[in-house]
């Protein structure tokens, strides 16, 4: 089976999340009257967010099924499972929502257009942020200063603003 994916430059992913840690928390009510951050109202906020600052970039067809994707929680609104001050389980599912929209867009070029039920687990996406946490190269984890030695030929992505 082929896989599609949508990849963003790194500059680019970390602008959005600073933009993203810039805006109020999505709150919700509950039944006793109290509120709480909900992860489903923050990702579809993050969600927004991206296809605002990257309208030239992602095409309209995968705008279009982006939009309609549908967030769920196995917590309902979803409690904080991964704390982080620059919201990277909803950063990483608005991604997800992308790359949904895209694979769903290409889908309608085989099997023709049509309006498709796009749901998205929170979990599961925060999920996917583990596999670049706890992988290694050549022992090395993410947080080892002798790793960058490995990015051969992706220093394009860098830049000084961000080596501090």
């Amino acid at each position: 089976m082929n896989e599609v994916a949508v990849v963003f430059p790194l500059v680019f992913l970390v602008d959005f999340l600073h933009l993203l840690s810039c805006f109020d928390m999505p709150i919700a009510q509950l039944s006793n009257g109290a509120s709480r951050y909900s992860l489903k109202n923050g990702a579809a906020i993050a969600l927004d967010s991206l296809l605002q600052v990257s309208f030239h970039e992602i095409p309209n067809e995968f705008r279009y099924h982006a939009k309609k994707v549908n967030f769920c929680s196995i917590e309902g609104e979803g409690h904080i499972s991964l704390p982080c001050p620059v919201k990277e389980t909803e950063a990483v599912s608005a991604l997800k929502a992308v790359e949904a929209g895209a694979i769903a867009a290409l889908t309608d070029l085989r099997y023709g257009h049509q309006d498709r039920n796009i749901t998205l687990d929170l979990e599961r996406a925060a999920t996917f942020l583990f596999a670049a946490y706890i992988s290694t190269v050549d022992g090395m984890g993410k947080g080892d200063p002798n790793v960058k030695s490995k990015l051969i030929g992706i220093s394009c992505f860098y830049t000084t603003r961000w080596s501090h």
